[in-house]
Formats: C-alpha cells, structure tokens, sequence
C-alpha cells in the first residue's frame, strides 16, 4: 500500500485537462497534446508534441540537400519537390509535403487532390518560414499546374513562373483550370516574361515605274516606238517586332517599331521602235523608271497582360493565426 502511495505522488497531473500528462509538450494548453490534431499554420505551432509543425508521421519531406533515392523521411528527405507530391498521392491516405526553405530550380509541379504543400522547414523538422522558392521550367508555361486537383493547400511558398519562349505564347505562375480549388497562404507569385507579339506582315508594292522613252533614229520619235512600261515597284519590309511584357507590372508590353520601307522595284526595258523612213536603223526604247517605294508593314503587336476568364474567387484570411474562443453556456435541455 505504501508503494502505491509513492507511485501515485509521483505522477503528473494533467493541469490543462486534456487527458495528457507525461508526454504533453504544453501541460497548461489544452490545445496541445499528442493526440490533437496538427495542421502546419502561420503560428508554427507543434499541436501535437511530435516535434514538428504537422504530422510527423503522415508527411513528407524535402530538402535542397534531399536525394533522387530519398525516402522522403525528415532523415532522408527527397531532392524535388514533385517527388513529394508523386509519393503522398501514391499513399493511402494521402499525405501532405514538407518543404525546406531553399531553392527549387527547374522544377514543374502537377498538384493531386489532398497533397498540400507547406514551406519554411528546417534542417531537424523545425520551421521558421524563411524562404522556400520554387522556380519553373523555361520548356512550360507556369511552374504549378492544377487540372481538377481540389483540396489542395500551398502556404508559405514563393513560386516564380519561367520565361516563356515562342511568340504568341502565354505565361503563368500558377495555372488553376477544371474545377481545381487551391488554398494560398502566406504565397508570393511571380509570373515570368513572354516572348515579344510576332513580326507586322510585308508592305505592299510600291507602284509602277513610267513608261520608258520612245524609239526612233538619232533620237527622233518613229511611229509607234515608245518602250516599255516601268515595272512595279518592290514590297516593303515587315514591321517590327513587339515589346516583351514586364514582369513587375501587370501591362502590356510596348507596341513594335513599324517595319523599314523596302527599295524600289526596278524598271522594265522598253520595246523596239519601228522604222518607217527607208534606211533608218531601228532603236530600242529605253528603259521604264523604277518602280514606288513599297508601303511600311505595320507594327507588331505588343506582348498583353490578362486575367480573362481566370473564375476564380479570391479570399482574404486576414492577419495572424486564429486563435479558437470558447462558446457560451448551453441552455437547459427540454423534458
């Protein structure tokens, strides 16, 4: 009996009430135990005791120092940031993935339904929300992709879009479409730069020369010797390409130079004269002016910024974490 006196001195006691003693890391919190539930938030809070912001056990991790043949464990996290989605997508239940403040280069993310990707790790499962960069491919046009992918969460990220080779084309940070439903948190998106617009079309011809001068003996007009017409006039050079668009400011590039006036079209040589005094020799006519100068092309057009049918609802958290108030008394249940 005086054994379990002692036993029973010793035990901790649960000062919060939430049913946990030795191993709860916040003995005056009700919210913290290691039973609670631990969604990663802008609090940083360990709700759960294991150690780090979230689930320890159903994450994964990665790391700029990660590897190819990682695991994706907090001790041996993955390389890429799509080899974590990859793997929590493959899980049963699906996982949520960890990510280590660094850079991500290169990289072109497909998010799945249920997988959430939270940043700011450290080395050891810590968490202070120091920069975690993502930047894309310059071979696609965004760097995040969601087609039909709900339930998805990204907080604490900075996703900067590729440059987008090929005129004409269009550039994303992130590209939500079929119905996707994203959640942003504490996220900054950079959209990335955009070829020029394509090159204005050739100018029209410039128009024909004059006639050429009439034939004849020692410049004296015979009957029906005029030469030739002048032939047409050569087309104008394309106008210029248009600007690129800015990637700080959500406008339009700037509108091509026009294109540069083409030369002149070279003449025709005029035709014989005909002779009708007796011994006269017969003259060529001269050759026909040369033709107008073509007409400018017109300008390019200018690489344009848009948000035409993006649909989305956009929502403000507000500032700071939530923090959970307590509801009032209920009233008396009826007989």
């Amino acid at each position: 009996m005086s054994l379990c006196a002692a036993e029973a001195a010793l035990a901790v006691p649960d000062y919060d009430g939430d049913g946990a003693t030795d191993a709860d890391c916040r003995p005056l919190d009700p919210n913290v135990h290691p039973a609670a539930p631990d969604r990663p938030d802008l609090g940083i809070t360990d709700s759960n005791c294991d150690g780090v912001d979230g689930n320890l056990a159903t994450a994964y991790f990665v790391s700029p120092n990660g590897s190819l043949a990682g695991s994706g464990s907090k001790d041996a996290p993955f390389l890429k940031v799509q080899q974590g989605i990859n793997a929590a997508a493959a899980a049963m239940p699906r996982r949520d993935v960890y990510i280590q403040g660094g850079s991500y280069d290169d990289e072109h993310l497909n998010l799945e339904s249920g997988v959430s990707l939270y940043g700011g790790y450290i080395a050891g499962g810590g968490r202070n929300l120091s920069d975690t960069t993502i930047t894309g491919t310059n071979l696609l046009p965004e760097t995040v992709f969601a087609d039909g992918a709900t339930g998805v969460v990204l907080q604490a990220l900075k996703i900067i879009g590729p440059n987008v080779p090929g005129t004409g084309a269009s550039a994303y940070g992130i590209r939500a479409i079929g119905g996707s439903s994203l959640v942003l948190e504490a996220v900054q998106v950079t959209a990335g730069n955009t070829i020029g617009g394509a090159a204005g079309s050739t100018g029209g011809l410039g128009a024909s020369g004059t006639s050429g001068g009439c034939g004849g003996l020692l410049g004296v007009c015979d009957s029906g010797s005029a030469g030739g017409i002048g032939g047409p006039g050569q087309g104008g050079r394309h106008g210029g390409k248009g600007a690129d668009a800015p990637t700080a400011t959500n406008t339009n590039g700037a509108t091509g130079d026009a294109g540069v006036a083409g030369s002149p079209g070279p003449g025709a040589g005029g035709s014989g004269g005909s002779c009708v005094t007796l011994g006269c020799l017969d003259r060529n006519g001269g050759n026909g002016s040369d033709g107008a100068t073509g007409s400018l092309g017109p300008q390019g057009a200018n690489a344009a910024f848009s948000s035409n049918n993006a649909g989305a609802t956009w929502s403000n958290g507000g500032s700071g974490p939530h923090v959970a108030q307590a509801g009032g008394s209920g009233t008396a249940g009826s007989g």
